[in-house]
């Protein structure tokens, strides 16, 4: 079958448009579906700004990695000081009942025996103390006199090594010295065994607690941060900054505790019991003693910087997130608008102005269109 004469002149002498770019086609079709434009636009921006808060939390993760990695060696280096405190004053006690054991020392003058034995004590910072007692709990000899007789027979270190005979290296809870006025120290102390095995006395070793003190005073934990040396049953031996007249000294009571005591070395976060702060604590126990080094800096001295940072980035990716989802409205609906402009300009070329009917282009468009449909059938 072939059309008539008439249209095939028409479609010959018809002007045959050149097919349209990509990108007018792409700019129709968004025109004619506005909202799914301004959606994917929308749901781009979400994602946008989900991996720039993913990063964000990623940063902040590792600033707490950070923090308890510099707290964990800062309490390793605590820790491995006090124990080589601990093991050079264990050194001595033993020295000093090794000493005792000789019958040549034994048969020494007491003055040519206490400087013997006890004058190099005199010269330690904070070994201010160091002595021996006998069954009884009264001191012999000692570096601070050779002459005082005081008794020690209430001290819990004396107790526990009358009451047990392999006890070993003893540390005392924290005590106020008597034959120094009050000062607060601990006592490193060994059970000293008569020839027939009974108990003879102790061997002991006075710490000031200010020992401590000093290796806390030279810390930087942050403003807020804490570092602290706990005995394994709850006691405070020392903090830095200071406890104040209402802080507690015992901490036995406090939910996170246990979590010192039944482990070697962790690390976790929690409220603090007495000023509400949240603190990294990260912990290590001194081996061989009942003590635990604390290093606590605050969360937000930690993350202070990241803080900073993520104001920063994240207004910059809000700002610009909104001007992009706002620009891909903006763009969907002028898009929309061009569609109906050309809709109607599309519509005045093929209507005769002055009847109102299609012109002639429109009836050789509909022509067009039949044949090629005919041609596909």
């Amino acid at each position: 079958a072939f059309p008539p004469r008439s249209c095939t002149a028409a479609i010959d002498n018809k002007s045959v448009m050149p097919p349209r770019p990509c990108s007018q086609r792409l700019a129709t079709s968004a025109g004619h579906h506005p909202l799914i434009v301004g959606g994917l636009g929308t749901l781009l921006t979400l994602v946008v700004l989900s991996i720039s808060v993913l990063t964000l939390w990623a940063d902040r993760e590792t600033a707490v990695e950070h923090a308890h990695g510099m707290s964990k060696n800062v309490a390793a280096v605590l820790a491995s000081n006090i124990s080589r405190t601990v093991e050079s004053a264990d050194q001595s006690l033993l020295m000093l009942i090794a000493s005792l054991d000789k019958p040549v020392v034994r048969s020494l003058s007491p003055e040519v025996r206490h400087e013997l034995l006890f004058g190099s004590t005199v010269s330690a910072r904070y070994v201010t103390g160091m002595g021996v007692t006998d069954d009884k709990g009264q001191l012999i000899d000692g570096c601070c006199s050779s002459t005082h007789r005081w008794d020690f027979s209430d001290r819990d270190y004396f107790t526990a090594h009358r009451d047990a005979t392999n006890l070993g290296l003893y540390v005392s809870s924290a005590y106020r010295a008597r034959a120094r006025e009050g000062v607060e120290a601990i006592a490193l102390s060994r059970r000293i065994n008569r020839p027939d095995g009974t108990f003879g006395g102790t061997a002991l070793v006075a710490i000031d607690l200010d020992y401590f003190k000093h290796l806390l005073d030279d810390l930087e934990i942050g403003p807020r941060g804490v570092a602290a040396i706990v005995r394994t049953d709850g006691t405070l031996v020392a903090r830095n900054p200071a406890p104040g007249k209402a802080l507690t000294h015992d901490l036995k009571g406090s939910p996170t505790f246990p979590r010192m005591v039944n482990r070697e070395s962790g690390f976790y976060a929690a409220s603090s019991v007495i000023d509400g702060t949240i603190r990294l604590y990260t912990f290590q126990r001194v081996p061989g003693t009942p003590f635990i080094a604390v290093i606590a800096p605050a969360l937000d001295d930690a993350l202070a910087s990241w803080k900073r940072l993520s104001w920063i980035v994240g207004l910059s990716s809000l700002l610009v997130s909104s001007a992009f989802c706002a620009g891909v409205w903006l763009l969907a609906f002028a898009l929309r608008g061009r569609v109906i402009a050309e809709q109607h300009l599309r519509e005045l070329t093929q209507t005769d102005s002055l009847t109102g009917l299609k012109n002639r282009r429109a009836l050789d468009l509909a022509l067009e269109s039949e044949w090629d449909r005919l041609q596909r059938g």
